[in-house]
């Protein structure tokens, strides 16, 4: 179903829309519409996971992830450790 949408543009903008139209013998709305398809099936593709990101997902649901502080103290607990920092 169409519906109507109205556009408030700059001057120089609808006059290059004008000449564009007619120079491509097409109406301005079907130009602004296939225009839009365009941006909405490229935000479409992007949104669409590849089968890399289909593979990582879900991978932490069994596992949450550790808080970072506990993740720091062992690093850091690790890093001492034999070296000559350790008391």
């Amino acid at each position: 179903m169409n519906k109507e949408l109205t556009l408030i543009l700059d001057g120089e903008l609808v006059d290059f829309a004008n000449h564009f139209a007619k120079k491509n013998n097409k109406p301005i709305s079907q130009i602004v519409a296939q225009y839009l398809k365009h941006l909405w099936e490229k935000e479409q593709e992007n949104l669409e996971l590849s089968d890399n990101i289909k593979e990582l997902y879900g991978i932490f649901e069994c596992d949450p992830l550790p808080d970072k502080k506990i993740l720091r103290g062992e690093f850091h607990a690790k890093s001492y450790n034999g070296s000559e920092y350790h008391s």
